[in-house]
């Protein structure tokens, strides 16, 4: 069986290679014929290459002929500069100008408006040589080959170009500014609002805006072809985003909100939110559909484009500054400020004065998100408060971690021969700091302490120097307490950070040390600043002993001490103005550890007058002034 199939394959095999041998052969004759091109064919040919040749011609010749003028059939609006050299072109050009500028105007209309515009009114000026180049590059900028096609379109059909044209722009925005304000309308979207505790439709309207890019290149075009008479301003019709079926949701969920009172609960506290009130916190919001309009057709409204934009949907949104307004109304029955206990020194250790009390405060946050789920309720809307607390830093069952177990330093200053109203000043001044805590790390600030200062809080009028005068105000004499305190923070070694003296010399601060050992205050500055760098609490006691005020400070003195140096005068003049300079040294366990350097310059005080008679009651009795010490100015 297997070898009739093997003859039948080589059978096949042989009859398929005689079939390819006859094919080869035929081809093989027909390319070793001669090439015979047809008549038709060589006509072809020939008209072909004589085309080419003639064109080859013409921008050779074109090429030569041209070589220095602008190509004929150019044209700037209705002047023919063809076969003219730049130079001629812009002479041309130059006295068409002159006399269009002088007579020529132009007519801007819309529907409702028209407004008449002179071009030299704008100051409008031809660029004769860039508009001569341009006329000369066409045709010559270009490549042999697209030149000639250029020089044979301009055969049939002319180029017409527009000359080069500038305005004064301030002055065409003088022009143009005034037009597009009274041309511009802008669209309306359609809204909500509340009046008289009813919800009112707002209508849409759509709006209009002259497009002063445009408006301006269509005036220079129109300039720059010599043109006069109408033309068209460039509007666009802006559509509102916002139609009145925009706005059906906003409606449904501001009916909701508005349909039932809300009540806010804190225990047996019980606030009533009327409708109206519910109302004032609505305000409508546009937030988009991603949905795009369509181009509005079928209305002659004589403009040149169409803006649409992407459709927007009315929203509901609660105002959360407003909330928060009427979170501050009640606030003040519930929220408790978290005060520390208010401690003293004394008999070696702490006493609590009054105990600390835990701080509480509503949570906003929540109430604000209660709110706004209770409204989208149809149902009977009741609010809970949430409140978060504040536990204080200083309590009754932490002293012992605050480390002030002793006295690190008093700072004293002397007031005799004070007037009543200064010494009322200094007394009361001081009470404000008697207790003050300042924590580890933590930055004193005198006048943050101090608080305001005037008549409601018992300050009298006395001598205080300021605007360049020394003149009574309410609270004359608490620089008193500033310096006081000054030199206490001093001898704790307490890094001082912000320090001013005084203008000019006031001799009730220069007991004990001298001169310049002084801080002023005014608020809100200058101010006295210094850091609590010990590691521990320290706590502020302020007291008076005869004329002499005294501040201690307590707290863990950890081997530290300091001295305040005597200050040295750098110069004294006979006028009163002088220059002090004074060191303040401190030791850890013994071993100098810083040295800080204080300076102050006072002014004469002759620069700063006095009234005649000072404010207040006569001085304090003579007697109790230190030796050597004189009334001041102050």
């Amino acid at each position: 069986m297997q070898k009739p199939l093997d003859a039948i394959k080589k059978k096949n095999q042989k009859k398929a290679t005689k079939k390819k041998s006859a094919i080869l052969a035929k081809v093989e004759k027909r390319i070793s014929r001669p090439l015979q091109p047809s008549r038709k064919q060589l006509l072809i040919a020939g008209s072909i290459f004589s085309v080419f040749v003639i064109f080859f011609l013409f921008c050779a010749v074109s090429n030569i002929v041209l070589a220095k003028t602008i190509y004929p059939n150019v044209w700037v609006g209705d002047v023919d500069l063809g076969n003219k050299k730049p130079a001629a072109a812009e002479k041309i050009l130059a006295q068409k100008s002159k006399g269009y500028l002088d007579e020529a105007f132009l007519d801007l209309t819309s529907k409702e408006d028209k407004f008449e515009l002179k071009p030299k009114d704008v100051e409008a000026k031809f660029d004769l040589k860039k508009t001569s180049q341009f006329l000369f590059d066409i045709g010559h900028s270009q490549n042999f080959i697209i030149a000639g096609l250029v020089r044979l379109r301009l055969i049939f059909r002319p180029i017409r170009i527009t000359a080069a044209v500038n305005f004064n722009q301030e002055k065409w925005s003088v022009f143009a500014d005034p037009i597009a304000e009274r041309i511009n309308v802008p669209f309306q979207n359609a809204g909500l609002k509340f009046e008289n505790d009813q919800i009112v439709e707002i209508p849409s309207s759509v709006g209009r805006k002259l497009e002063k890019p445009v408006l301006e290149f269509r005036v220079k075009e129109a300039v720059g072809n010599f043109k006069t008479g109408s033309l068209n301003l460039p509007l666009v019709i802006a559509f509102p985003s916002l139609e009145k079926g925009d706005t059906l949701l906003a409606r449904k969920e501001a009916e909701r909100m508005i349909s039932e009172k809300l009540f806010v609960v804190y225990k047996d506290k019980r606030f009533t939110v009327l409708p109206s009130s519910i109302a004032s916190w609505i305000r409508f919001v546009e937030l988009p559909k991603n949905k795009v309009l369509g181009i509005k057709t079928g209305q002659n409204l004589s403009t040149s484009s169409f803006i649409t934009s992407s459709e927007y949907t009315l929203k509901t949104q609660l105002d959360e500054g407003k909330i928060n307004e009427y979170v501050d109304s009640i606030a003040g029955q519930i929220d408790v400020a978290p005060q520390n206990a208010t401690l003293s020194f004394s008999g070696g250790g702490l006493k609590v004065v009054s105990p600390s009390v835990v701080g509480r405060a509503i949570d906003r946050e929540k109430l604000f998100s209660d709110i706004q789920t209770a409204l989208k309720n149809d149902s009977y809307r009741k609010v809970t408060i949430k409140i978060t607390t504040t536990v204080p830093e200083v309590r009754e069952d932490n002293l012992a971690s605050l480390g002030i177990v002793e006295l690190i330093s008093e700072g004293t200053s002397s007031f005799a021969g004070s007037p009543r109203n200064r010494v009322h000043n200094i007394k009361t001044g001081a009470s404000k700091f008697n207790g003050v805590l300042i924590k580890p790390g933590g930055i004193f600030s005198f006048n943050e302490n101090l608080g305001p200062v005037g008549p409601e809080t018992g300050y009298l009028p006395e001598l205080v120097i300021k605007e360049r005068k020394t003149i009574p105000e309410y609270g004359g004499g608490l620089c008193q307490v500033s310096t006081t305190t000054f030199r206490a923070a001093l001898l704790s070694g307490l890094p001082i950070l912000d320090r001013r003296p005084h203008a000019y010399r006031v001799r009730y601060y220069d007991w004990p040390y001298g001169p310049g050992v002084d801080a002023t205050v005014y608020q809100p500055w200058p101010d006295l600043r210094f850091k609590n760098d010990t590691g521990n609490w320290i706590l502020v006691q302020a007291r008076t002993a005869g004329s002499k005020l005294i501040f201690a400070f307590y707290g863990t003195k950890g081997g530290r001490t300091a001295e305040i140096n005597k200050p040295q005068i750098l110069y004294s003049n006979p006028d009163g103005s002088m220059a002090t300079v004074f060191t303040r040294t401190v030791f850890e366990n013994g071993k100098l550890v810083r040295t800080d350097t204080f300076k102050s310059r006072f002014k004469s005080p002759a620069l700063f007058p006095k009234p005649a008679v000072e404010a207040g009651a006569p001085a304090v009795d003579e007697e109790q002034k230190p030796e050597e010490e004189q009334k001041p100015a102050e």
